[in-house]
């Protein structure tokens, strides 16, 4: 399943819920306090995301009340900054307005975090440059779900003497992790009902997503039985064909023939960095969906793009390494950005 689509559903689902929660909270009070946030779903880990969102945005808020005129890193400052956070917090007050954004939030991460555990980790980890010991420490108080993965994660720190850490590796280590101990179908059974509850939720067929009826329903393209020939090479041909569509091209025909038409679709600004090219949100949607969540693979396809020559050296990278083993699907979305991203690179 497209990983943009689930996402989709996802947001679709959470802005749903927010709202009826909202609607139902707000309609007798004027605002929610954090004793009231705590307790507000059945679901622990919801509200604890709401939480640490709070709780991100307080130090978004505090960051930006720093100024070059004084000593921010004095030990008297932080302390006393400690001390107004501590006060605040026994004092939360929001209103609708400011709350139903942090309520939208917690519920997608909840829902990912369950859905897309991997996805919730490259999200939290691989898209930082470093992390702190101290502050995934910090973190753990706000996870119910897969709340093993990071206590595994500081124990396995603490072995190495690493108190700081990049955030691919630490994405690196929670991936090993996450293989190890994946989340059960009976658990991930148990929240979705949970969900249910309080929204209608559906769940598709299909392994590790969730289909909403907040949205529409999806078609699925229909899968044709494969004719094997005694010929290896016309077989691995027909196969390739088979997969990538009905014209009877192969992998590397279908990108060399995107060359006409993509100039039509996209700026032909040169860019020098395949890397700086692509946004968070791109990187995290390769990721996902070009290479099955392996982020060390979209890595190292990154490092041999920048290596190549001209536009059909690299395509028939893609096509050798990466688009059959992938089995990319030239119709989607990602496949087709993607690829425009690299012809930049070689226009």
């Amino acid at each position: 399943m497209d990983i943009r689509f689930e996402i989709n559903k996802i947001e679709s689902y959470s802005r749903a819920l927010a709202e009826k929660l909202c609607n139902e909270f707000f309609s007798n009070q004027e605002a929610i306090k954090g004793e009231q946030i705590v307790k507000l779903t059945p679901i622990d880990q919801v509200n604890l995301f709401v939480v640490k969102n709070l709780f991100d945005k307080w130090r978004e808020e505090s960051a930006k009340l720093k100024s070059p005129y004084f000593n921010y890193e004095s030990h008297d400052v932080k302390e006393a900054l400690q001390n107004v956070l501590n006060r605040l917090s026994q004092n939360i007050y929001i209103r609708k307005e400011f709350f139903k954004p942090l309520l939208e939030k917690g519920i997608f991460d909840t829902l990912f975090l369950i859905l897309k555990p991997e996805g919730f980790f490259s999200n939290e980890y691989f898209t930082k440059q470093e992390l702190l010991l101290s502050e995934i420490k910090e973190s753990e108080k706000y996870y119910k779900i897969n709340k093993g993965i990071l206590d595994q994660l500081v124990l396995r720190l603490e072995r190495e003497n690493k108190f700081v850490i990049k955030g691919s590796e630490l994405f690196a280590y929670a991936e090993i992790l996450l293989k190890e101990n994946p989340f059960s179908s009976s658990e991930k059974d148990k929240y979705l009902e949970q969900f249910s509850a309080m929204l209608k939720l559906e769940q598709s067929s299909v392994p590790n997503p969730v289909s909403l009826v907040t949205e529409p329903n999806v078609t699925y393209k229909e899968e044709r039985p494969t004719v094997i020939s005694a010929d290896p090479v016309l077989n691995e041909k027909h196969i390739l064909n088979e997969k990538f569509g009905v014209d009877k091209l192969t992998v590397n025909d279908q990108l060399k023939q995107r060359q006409s038409t993509l100039a039509e679709k996209i700026s032909k600004s040169k860019i020098e960095n395949i890397r700086g090219a692509i946004s968070l949100s791109q990187k995290f949607l390769f990721i996902n969906a070009l290479f099955k969540g392996a982020s060390s693979e979209y890595e190292k396809a990154l490092t041999e793009i920048d290596q190549c020559q001209n536009y059909d050296q690299a395509l028939n990278l893609l096509n050798d390494n990466y688009a059959s083993k992938y089995q990319w699907d030239f119709n989607q979305y990602e496949v087709k950005e993607f690829v425009e991203i690299v012809e930049r690179k070689f226009s």
